[in-house]
C-alpha cells in the first residue's frame, strides 16, 4: 500500500494533523464500537496502581507497560484509564490499535493523532504545534524518529505552562503489523524522555511478546520504564465471579420479562464457580459465555446448558466455546461460504 500525503498552499497546521488522524483509534470515538470498560467494581487494584504510577510527581515510570495474554482484559483497563483520565483533564491523547485495520494496524496515524489530542486538550500546545507543522508540510510522510521529534517534542520545547504532564495511551501495541516499528517506537520514546524532551506519562498496554519484553525490562531502560503484568490471580477471578453473577442476574431479569421461565438465582453459584475455573481469569471467556446466552432469539438456559456440556477438563475451553458458538448458528451453508 502507497500512503501519500497532499499539502496545499495556505493549508494550517493544524488542518495538516487532522487529515492524519485515525478517529476510529480514540477511546472516545464514535467510529468504531467502544472496547468495553471495565465492569463496575472489578480491576480495581490495577486501576489504582495506574492512577498511582501515572500521577506522582516526579515519576521514575514515564513509561508503564501494562501487559498480560490475550483475553485478559488489558484493552478494557486502558478505555477505563483513558477515560478516567479524560474526566480529569489529563489525557493527552490516546490510540487503540487493531490488527488489519487500515488507520489502526499501523504506526503511520499515530503520531499525528495524539499531536492532534494534545492540542485540543492543552490549547496552549495549539500555537506551537501548527508553527511546527507549518515549518515542515511534509512531516507526516517522513520517518518515524523525524515525526516524534517535530510533533512530540518541539511543541513542548519553549516553556510551558502546563502544571502537570499529559498522559498518552497506546493500547496494544503488538497490534501494530510492523514488528520493527514497535521496537524502533519504544527506543524512541525512551531516548525522550530520558532527556526530558517531551515532558509526558504513557501507558502502553500489549502483549507479553518477547522482543517487548526485552526492550522494556532491560536494565539500561529501568530508569524510565515499569512493567505491571495482569495475572490470573485471586483478585482477577473475584471480579470474573462477580462479572458472571451481575451479567447472569442481568440476562435472567431481562429474559423474564420476555415470557421466559428462569428461576430467582440462575444458574447457582456451583455454575458460575465452574465457568470462573475454566476462564483461567481471561475475560474474553466469561464476556463471550454472557454475549452467547444472552440472545433474544433462544431460551437463555439452553444456551448455558450447551456450554456447560462442553469437555469440562480441555485445555483449550475458548476454542471449544468459539467451536459451539459457531456450530450453533443456522444456515450453516452460508456461514461455510462466509468462512
Amino acid at each position: 500500500m502507497n500512503v501519500s500525503h497532499t499539502t496545499n498552499v495556505g493549508e494550517s497546521g493544524l488542518d495538516i494533523l487532522l487529515r492524519a488522524v485515525s478517529l476510529d483509534a480514540m477511546h472516545n470515538s464514535a467510529e468504531r464500537p467502544a472496547d468495553p470498560s471495565c465492569h463496575p467494581g472489578t480491576r480495581s487494584a490495577i486501576l489504582e496502581e495506574l492512577d498511582k504510577s501515572s500521577f506522582e510527581q516526579p515519576s521514575d515510570s514515564l513509561i508503564l507497560w501494562l501487559h498480560g495474554c490475550a483475553g485478559i482484559g488489558k484493552s478494557a483497563i486502558a478505555q477505563q484509564f483513558a477515560a478516567s483520565c479524560h474526566e480529569r483533564g489529563q489525557l493527552g491523547g490516546s490510540f487503540f490499535f487493531k490488527r488489519g485495520s487500515a488507520s489502526r494496524g499501523t504506526w503511520r496515524n499515530l503520531l499525528p493523532t495524539l499531536a492532534y489530542q494534545l492540542t485540543v486538550a492543552f490549547p496552549t500546545l495549539g500555537p506551537r504545534m501548527q508553527l511546527t507543522v507549518e515549518t515542515d508540510k511534509l512531516v507526516l510522510g517522513k520517518a518515524m524518529h523525524h515525526q516524534l521529534e517535530k510533533l512530540l517534542v518541539q511543541p513542548f520545547r519553549r516553556p510551558s505552562q502546563l502544571a502537570f504532564r499529559p498522559i498518552l495511551v497506546i493500547d496494544g501495541l503488538d497490534e501494530c503489523e510492523d514488528r520493527g516499528a514497535q521496537t524502533t517506537l519504544i527506543r524512541a520514546l525512551v531516548d525522550i524522555l530520558r532527556s526530558g524532551d517531551a515532558p509526558v506519562h504513557i501507558l502502553i498496554c500489549s502483549r507479553s511478546e518477547p522482543h517487548l519484553r526485552e526492550l522494556f525490562e532491560a536494565p539500561e531502560n529501568s530508569d524510565v520504564c515499569r512493567g505491571l503484568e495482569i495475572r490470573a490471580d485471586h483478585a482477577a477471578l473475584a471480579d470474573i465471579r462477580r462479572y458472571l453473577a451481575e451479567g447472569f442476574s442481568r440476562v435472567q431479569k431481562i429474559h423474564t420479562a420476555r415470557g421466559m421461565l428462569l428461576d430467582d438465582g440462575w444458574p447457582g453459584e456451583n455454575t458460575i464457580e465452574h465457568l470462573v475455573k475454566k476462564s483461567s481469569g481471561t475475560f474474553i471467556y466469561v464476556s463471550t459465555i454472557l454475549r452467547y446466552v444472552d440472545d433474544e432469539y433462544s431460551h437463555p438456559a439452553d444456551r448455558l446448558d450447551a456450554v456447560l456440556s462442553l469437555d469440562p477438563i480441555s485445555l483449550t475451553p475458548l476454542d471449544d466455546l468459539y467451536t459451539q458458538i459457531l456450530s450453533s448458528i443456522p444456515n450453516k451453508s452460508t456461514l461455510l461460504r462466509v468462512l
